[in-house]
């Protein structure tokens, strides 16, 4: 059984390389993160990939959510790229949300004016990247 954050060679394309143990650390941040997103609310593969503390890594967050065993019990739904769009690939994500409440924009995006889901900086992520999560928080997400 793989564990999470066991993988470090997935990370290649990552700058700024994360250790073993940051990585393990990071797999276990997202999945509580995820865990937190409220029914009829998504939020976006950055944001999480932030309020963990590395920025940078968004791709890593979807990665985390596909390769670790468990996962599929979370909402991982709820997770959504920066434009609303849904996961390639997985349509059943679309109505999964669209039974939560969740509304979709024409052109197929969610409505992330209506439902980001926007949690207090420390809602669930260490003080010492309180200013990075209060930068991407005040992001404005309005097209």
């Amino acid at each position: 059984m793989t564990r999470v954050g066991e993988d470090v060679n997935r990370m290649k394309d990552y700058p700024d390389r994360m250790t073993p143990e940051q990585a393990r650390r990071f797999g276990e941040d997202v999945l509580n993160i995820v865990s937190q997103i409220p029914r009829g609310r998504v939020t976006t593969y950055g944001h999480i990939a932030a309020l963990a503390g590395w920025p940078s890594h968004s791709r890593m967050v979807g990665r985390t959510l596909r390769y670790t065993p468990g996962a599929e019990h979370l909402p991982c739904h709820r997770v959504v790229n920066k434009e609303g769009r849904t996961a390639p690939g997985w349509s059943r994500q679309r109505t999964l949300l669209e039974e939560e409440g969740v509304c979709f924009k024409a052109n197929g995006h969610v409505d992330m004016v209506q439902h980001l889901w926007e949690p207090e900086v420390n809602y669930c992520c260490p003080a010492e990247i309180a200013e990075t999560t209060e930068m991407f928080l005040n992001t404005d997400w309005t097209d």
